[in-house]
């Protein structure tokens, strides 16, 4: 009998505290909710299925924040569950990353993402390489991406389609309010950052209890 009820108050003492943290994290100050316009205004833009939850990070290969946040990133997507989505939406709002912006969906577009982000990054943030001449960026992604100059340039300078996914990634900054970066959005609802959270941390806390909180409502 004294192991069980000794039992039950260890049992307590550690799942209180995961409980409470969950009722702390406050709307307004860990988070804040769309309006039902911006919404609706987003999913015309990106419509989504909805029986599954996206996260999206709005980003910058020049933020540094968004540098060091980014292997914090790579670790969440490992675990996501097999009905969370994980993106990126690059935002041009600094001058000069207007550019980085059409780097990702050249890459994207090329189907180099993942070798191409953890390389630019690195460019930019460990060799302090200067990428604002076509011909470094070009370089980059014939070092560690193995597509040609010609090849690049070609999207990178020409594509119509990009030019669409830049515009379209602007709209949606604008709609989600975003002016800082790293920001999360999760489920075309949410927004949520470091710097509401006080730290990358207490951030993947937030963006998982917003998970199961949207689940709950579509009980999926």
């Amino acid at each position: 009998m004294k192991k069980s009820i000794l039992g039950i108050f260890l049992l307590n003492i550690f799942l209180f505290p995961l409980a409470h943290a969950a009722t702390d994290f406050v709307e307004g100050q860990d988070y804040r909710t769309l309006s039902s316009e911006a919404a609706a205004a987003v999913a015309a833009i990106a419509p989504a299925d909805p029986n599954r939850i996206q996260v999206v990070e709005f980003f910058s290969y020049g933020c540094p924040a968004c540098y060091r946040l980014e292997p914090s990133i790579e670790a969440f997507t490992r675990k996501t569950p097999s009905d969370v989505d994980f993106g990126y939406v690059p935002v041009t709002f600094h001058p000069g990353w207007d550019r980085y912006a059409k780097a990702f969906y050249t890459a994207k577009s090329l189907g180099i993402l993942n070798k191409m982000t953890p390389a630019i990054f690195t460019a930019i943030h460990v060799k302090q390489n200067d990428l604002s001449a076509d011909d470094a960026m070009a370089a980059v992604f014939t070092e560690y991406g193995g597509i040609d100059k010609q090849q690049f340039n070609a999207i990178f300078n020409h594509s119509p389609a990009l030019d669409i996914d830049v515009a379209k990634g602007d709209r949606l900054m604008q709609i989600y309010g975003i002016n800082v970066v790293p920001s999360i959005v999760i489920a075309q609802h949410y927004v949520t950052s470091p710097a509401m959270t006080q730290g990358d941390t207490r951030l993947f806390e937030v963006i998982n209890f917003l998970i199961n909180k949207e689940k709950a409502i579509r009980k999926i």
